[in-house]
């Protein structure tokens, strides 16, 4: 529950909070007219000063499989095989997995290592759109975390009736958000969920201050470890570490390896969907992110790093290329 770490670029000086750290920005306010600029300047400080870990939401992409997974398993809806071609047709939706030709034949362990849109379709459409949404609930994904910071969101979730309703609605609401699309979360939330996955299932309510002290050095009021509510049963939680530990050692985040350590994880890439350029067209801006987990046979922390439209560096945008290897090194030196 105790939040470590929290950080951010771009970023700006806490000596000198006024100051627009991003040229770009700057250069752009400063041409443009005159009375225009001080509320240019207002809008671009609100902007640097937010806090993107609680108050930006984002669409988690594939790191969200770990929920849905676990809500599963829990569920007893896991199937022993799941076929994938790379394209599928369900009811009157079709999509593509994100590999094209298909991950064939595949256990539930392996879906989850190779990441496969197709298979947590169908995880989605057994457990039904009631059960995953009460749960998703429980997860603390349609709340906000009561983090002792200010400005929390708390994300944007689908209604229960668009993931229920079938008939009404489709089930392309209850297909994409199974594998962590259409819907947003915050940093925060995701963190907190992913933790109640592998700590033994219990949520918890986060904190940053651990304690405070009078003058002489007495403790005034200390936060510690504080249950919300158990969402998952321990045995399924073990089970997860272990799928989890998978993903690194056989699946897409082999990146995410530590010498010497055992690391879960899960990657993410995740569609800006509702982005849009000057001319009202999609863009295919991406985040792409790793949530690793270490160490995953007796979990203490959990790590997340999210990359908003990366450049172009060569590399393949994706969250076990580029994520992975920056939360390796963290998990480097805080082990």
């Amino acid at each position: 529950g105790a939040i470590l770490a929290m950080a951010q670029k771009g970023d700006y000086d806490l000596n000198n909070p006024r100051t627009i750290e991003d040229e770009e920005t700057l250069n752009e306010i400063l041409a443009a007219p005159a009375e225009e600029r001080s509320d240019l300047m207002l809008e671009a400080m609100m902007e640097q000063w937010r806090n993107k870990s609680i108050q930006e939401p984002y669409e988690p992409g594939s790191v969200f499989k770990i929920i849905t997974a676990a809500i599963a398993l829990e569920e007893n809806k896991v199937s022993s095989s799941y076929s994938c071609s790379g394209t599928w047709k369900i009811s009157t939706q079709t999509g593509h997995c994100w590999k094209h030709s298909g991950h064939g034949e595949q256990t539930f362990a392996k879906a989850l290592q190779n990441s496969c849109n197709l298979a947590f379709a169908k995880i989605g459409l057994k457990m039904g759109g009631e059960t995953f949404y009460n749960y998703c609930s429980a997860f603390g994904l349609m709340e906000t975390s009561g983090v002792d910071l200010p400005g929390e969101a708390s994300g944007v979730f689908h209604a229960r009736e668009h993931l229920v309703d079938t008939a009404q609605y489709g089930t392309s609401y209850l297909i994409s958000t199974s594998f962590g699309q259409t819907v947003k979360v915050t940093p925060m939330q995701l963190v907190r969920a992913v933790s109640a996955v592998v700590n033994g299932g219990y949520l918890l309510k986060p904190y940053i201050v651990s304690q405070v002290l009078d003058p002489d050095g007495n403790v005034v009021s200390r936060n510690e470890r504080t249950v919300v509510r158990q969402v998952i049963s321990e045995a399924t939680s073990q089970t997860m570490c272990g799928l989890l530990e998978s993903v690194v050692t056989d699946g897409t985040a082999s990146n995410g390896k530590v010498v010497g350590y055992r690391v879960g994880g899960k990657t993410g890439t995740a569609e800006k969907i509702d982005v849009r350029d000057e001319n009202g067209q999609g863009t295919r801006d991406k985040i792409v992110s790793f949530v690793g987990i270490a160490p995953i046979d007796d979990p203490q922390y959990v790590v997340l790093i999210a990359l908003d439209t990366p450049g172009n560096t060569g590399q393949v945008i994706s969250g076990g290329v580029m994520a992975a290897p920056t939360v390796a090194a963290v998990f480097e030196d805080i082990l």
